[in-house]
């Protein structure tokens, strides 16, 4: 298996400890649809068709696309505010169940007063983000005319851990 970071294949580096990994999981459900399965709409919309036509089409969200604003992204922002954050793996699909990162050891901003990472900092600032309402699929594969759907996501339950890197 060949894994990509920033177009490059990864480096000895990587296996040599410039990268810190966490995986993130929630108590209860899932983080919703964060790639596409060609069902995922959202607006802007556009009204076409005949003169007289009352068809509204939606940004159809291709296949194996990154669904905009999913509760994945907002956790990712969340933790990107303090860390430089170089690769992300997602666990479960359609729904992503578990989000798998590797931070950047030399700009990470997660440390708490006795110098030691802080996955409970992390886990608080994800936490903080509530409940999210997140786009979800519409159940008609790439039919841009379907209405929207969106679901809410609890992040109030998310555990953030440091776990070491494992080769697949």
């Amino acid at each position: 298996m060949t894994l990509r970071v920033h177009g490059g294949i990864i480096s000895d580096q990587t296996l040599t400890g410039s990268l810190l990994h966490f995986k993130i999981t929630k108590a209860a459900g899932n983080f919703g649809y964060v790639v596409s399965d060609g069902s995922v709409t959202i607006p802007p919309s556009s009204k076409g068709g005949p003169e007289g036509s009352t068809v509204t089409f939606y940004q159809l969200i291709d296949d194996g696309d990154a669904v905009p604003e999913s509760a994945g992204e907002l956790v990712l922002r969340a933790i990107a505010e303090k860390c430089t954050v170089v690769q992300i793996g997602l666990v479960g699909t359609p729904d992503v169940t578990e989000i798998h990162i590797a931070i950047e050891n030399t700009a990470i901003g997660w440390i708490d007063n006795a110098s030691e990472i802080d996955t409970d900092a992390m886990a608080t600032a994800i936490a903080d983000l509530g409940s999210v309402t997140v786009p979800t699929t519409s159940g008609t594969p790439d039919d841009n005319t379907a209405t929207p759907v969106t679901e809410a996501i609890d992040l109030s339950d998310v555990a953030v851990e440091l776990v070491p890197y494992v080769l697949a």
